[in-house]
C-alpha cells in the first residue's frame, strides 16, 4: 500500500498472493520496493485485501470531510477541531476495531453495548442528519449509516453491537468465486499450472503472486 513516490522507501508495502514458491524465489528483490507482504496462495488475494484496505480509507475520509464541512471550516477552525478534537476522537474510536474484527471471527456477536446498541443508535442517527441540513451541509456521505442501522434493527438486531452491520453487508454471496490454480471448475478439464518463471512476479499474472494496486492517490 504505497503511492508511487514511495516505492522504494520506507513505508511502502507491497501485497503480494500466488505461488509462494516464486514469492520466496524473488522475495529479496521485491522488498527492495518496499515491505513484500505475502497473503495467500490464492492470487486473487492480494487486489482483494488493497480494495478492503481503500474502502476503510475512504470511509475514514468520508467521515473526516463532514465533519470538517460541520464546523464551518475558515479562520484556522477546521486545523484547531482538526488536533484537538477530531485526531483524538478517530483514535479512540479505531481502538475498538479489533474487538469488531474478534467478533466476526468467532461469530459471537453478543450485545457487549448495553448502553449504546443498534437499536439507539438507529433512532439517534437522525440527528446527524438533520444537525447537517440545518448546516447546509450535503449528508451524503454519513445517510448509508443511518439506513444500514435501520436495517440491522429490522433484522432483529437492535440489541446489537456494531459489527453487526457487517453481517448485512456480507448477505450476498460473491459474484464470482475464485478457486486455487490446480483445482478444476466442475466438470471441466484439469487446470495446470503454468511452468515456473524466473522473472519477479508480475501483477495479476497466474505464474505468480499477484501484487495489489498502489495505494490511496496522490
Amino acid at each position: 500500500m504505497a503511492i508511487p513516490p514511495m516505492i522504494g522507501h520506507p513505508g511502502a508495502t507491497l501485497l503480494y498472493s500466488g505461488s509462494r514458491a516464486v514469492f520466496d524465489t524473488h522475495e529479496k528483490t521485491l522488498e527492495r520496493l518496499g515491505v513484500a507482504a505475502f497473503l495467500s496462495d490464492d492470487p486473487g488475494t492480494a487486489p482483494l485485501y488493497d480494495i478492503a484496505l481503500l474502502s476503510a480509507m475512504y470511509g475514514l475520509f468520508g467521515g473526516a470531510l463532514h465533519a470538517l464541512a460541520m464546523v464551518r471550516p475558515g479562520e484556522g477552525r477546521a486545523t484547531e477541531f482538526t488536533s484537538t478534537l477530531l485526531l483524538p476522537w478517530l483514535q479512540a474510536m479505531m481502538a475498538s476495531v479489533p474487538e469488531f474484527a474478534r467478533q466476526l471471527d468467532s461469530g459471537e456477536l453478543g450485545t457487549r453495548a448495553a448502553n449504546s446498541n443498534l437499536a439507539m443508535q438507529a433512532a439517534a442517527y437522525v440527528n446527524l442528519l438533520d444537525a447537517s441540513a440545518a448546516e447546509g451541509v450535503d449528508p451524503l456521505l454519513v445517510r448509508p449509516m443511518g439506513e444500514l442501522l435501520h436495517r440491522a434493527v429490522a433484522a432483529g438486531h437492535g440489541d446489537g453491537d456494531v459489527p453487526a452491520l457487517a453481517t448485512l453487508l456480507r448477505a450476498r454471496p460473491p459474484h464470482r468465486r475464485r478457486r486455487p490454480l490446480n483445482r478444476p471448475a466442475a466438470g471441466g478439464p484439469k487446470a495446470t499450472r503454468p511452468p515456473t518463471v524466473t522473472r519477479a512476479p508480475r501483477v495479476t499474472r497466474a505464474a505468480g503472486p499477484s501484487v495489489g494496486p498502489a495505494g490511496r492517490p496522490g
